[in-house]
């Protein structure tokens, strides 16, 4: 299902993105952009739980930083998202609907 296309996909890239140039690019424009169309393509809902509260774009890798491509962005609610941060995985029971 979709759990567990998403932990199977979430993968970071081997390379370290220096966390200052991360911070700058998630608060710029661009990023702001590219998020909203993440959004919109997923139907502005969650990914995971098809919830639509505070949404989130989620980056399932860091390969193409800046220069992202559609599948790259994972649109999370913020309940989601933190289970996957917290845990490095969301967790399927309590998020596999289906």
């Amino acid at each position: 299902g979709l759990i567990r296309f998403l932990i199977r996909t979430c993968r970071h890239a081997n390379k370290r993105i220096p966390l200052t140039d991360y911070h700058e690019y998630i608060n710029s424009d661009e990023w702001w952009e590219k998020a909203t169309m993440a959004k919109w393509r997923a139907g502005e809902r969650c990914q995971v739980c098809n919830g639509t509260y505070r949404l989130e774009a989620h980056h399932r890798t860091y390969e193409r930083l800046g220069h992202e491509e559609k599948g790259d962005i994972t649109v999370l609610c913020r309940d989601c998202h933190q289970v996957f941060h917290d845990n490095g995985r969301l967790k399927e029971k309590e998020y596999d609907r289906g």
